[in-house]
């Protein structure tokens, strides 16, 4: 027993050696064998590999597939402007109606979001609003000065009279106000008649004798008593 006992650690060596030596022969003929048999291993080739996104499309090799995944038109693409997750094929009609696609602003120089648009109008400077005189459209931002200086149907006094009307209608009632025409001066039992003719850029019912070079330092006020008041605000 002793003896059989000493002797298996050396053939245990044996045995090992010989296997060190010979493996690598039988590997390397395995797989001579498993190649000459056309059998490949799975990890080594992308031949006849389908396409991930099941577009129907087949690699061949390693190089058509690459090309293939950088153009197929069912790969999955992030909308540029919502990063919803969209078909390549699909991907340019979904960006041209999406909500947040950034658009012009038709009445001023600002870019928002599609679905701000309409908000964005309920502060736009260059969005149309109505004068509330008139009833045209006027670009926000300019609606005050439109208001004040422009308006065809603002109310204005009329510098003679002093009653008031439009704009458009001004220059009608100039044209017969009574305060634009000339007026008589009666006589009376000291002084002849005399004709008065309004002043020409006078701020009321101001006259001057036709024949100024008769009394030219003298001149009149007509006007009812009621407007005199108001004039004299004036």
């Amino acid at each position: 027993m002793a003896a059989n006992q000493l002797q298996i650690p050396g053939k245990i060596k044996e045995f090992s050696d010989r296997l060190i030596r010979f493996y690598p022969l039988v590997l390397a003929a395995a797989l001579k064998e498993t190649s000459e048999s056309g059998l490949t291993a799975p990890a080594a080739t992308t031949s006849h590999r389908p396409c991930a996104f099941q577009c129907g499309f087949i690699a061949n090799n390693h190089k058509e597939f690459s090309s293939h995944f950088s153009e197929c038109p069912y790969q999955p693409i992030s909308c540029r402007h919502c990063s919803k997750t969209v078909q390549r094929k699909d991907i340019i009609a979904h960006e041209e109606e999406c909500n947040l696609r950034p658009v012009d602003c038709t009445f001023c120089d600002e870019t928002v979001p599609q679905k701000s648009m309409a908000q964005h109008f309920e502060y736009c400077v260059g969005y149309p609003v109505n004068c509330t005189l008139c009833h045209n459209a006027v670009p926000r931002s300019q609606l005050d000065q439109h208001r004040e200086s422009e308006c065809l149907q603002r109310l204005v006094d009329c510098d003679r009279c002093f009653e008031t009307f439009t704009v458009a209608e001004l220059n009608t009632h100039k044209q017969g106000c009574r305060f634009m025409q000339n007026m008589t001066l009666l006589a009376s039992s000291a002084n002849a008649p005399v004709t008065l003719v309004p002043q020409p850029g006078a701020i009321g019912s101001i006259y001057q004798p036709e024949d100024s070079q008769r009394d030219s330092s003298t001149i009149y006020l007509a006007l009812p008593y009621n407007k005199f008041q108001k004039y004299l605000l004036c």
